[in-house]
């Protein structure tokens, strides 16, 4: 399970009244997390009863807690609360290398350029073959996505919580985006996290 902190950005895209916690941004097949329930976007908000401020107090809660022990993770989901109960597994290093090379792709919105992922090119990037998104191509200087931190090579996977597999997917979801910061989720060396993009 992979975790960051929440933004304030990140509470507004999610409609969170407080910001602070840890929000899960991915969650393995088959591991403890996934068995327990958990689920990508839940916000972890306290862990064993403590209040959990931010990814980092999370890693130190579990670490304390240790490997075997079993936990209540009180999670926010769709605006509310509700108990969890896990059984802590080993710590994940999971580590995929990266390749930038993708087929041309058209200036979309936000300020980059992407191109569809398919089976071939997710094996290549060393992700999951049935992995699917947009392949970032190119970042914009001084562009929405380049302040949102959008890197050439991350997989933008969805946006407000709906999947984008093709150009006019993204921009769809853009302009149905509202007036709230879009809520971006990337995969980025293997790894899944939310980002956050200004709508102005």
């Amino acid at each position: 399970m992979s975790v960051q902190d929440v933004t304030s950005d990140l509470a507004d895209s999610l409609n969170l009244k407080n910001v602070s916690g840890a929000i899960i941004s991915g969650v393995a097949n088959d591991s403890p997390a996934s068995r327990a329930g958990l689920k990508r976007g839940d916000v972890i908000v306290s862990f064993n009863g403590e209040a959990v401020a931010n990814g980092n107090s999370l890693k130190n809660r579990v670490a304390d807690a240790g490997p075997g022990s079993a936990a209540t993770v009180t999670i926010t989901r769709d605006g509310k609360q509700q108990d969890v109960r896990v059984t802590l597994g080993e710590a994940e290093n999971k580590t995929a290398r990266r390749d930038d090379s993708a087929a041309e792709g058209g200036q979309a919105a936000l300020g980059v350029a992407v191109a569809p992922l398919n089976a071939e090119l997710a094996q290549q990037m060393g992700l999951p073959r049935q992995t699917r998104g947009l392949v970032v191509q190119e970042v914009q200087p001084d562009s929405r996505a380049a302040a949102a931190g959008i890197q050439e090579g991350d997989v933008i996977q969805e946006i407000n919580q709906q999947p984008v597999q093709t150009v006019d997917a993204l921009r769809t979801a853009v302009k149905q985006g509202g007036s709230r910061p879009l809520l971006l989720l990337v995969t980025r060396d293997g790894h899944d996290l939310f980002l956050t993009a200004s709508q102005s």
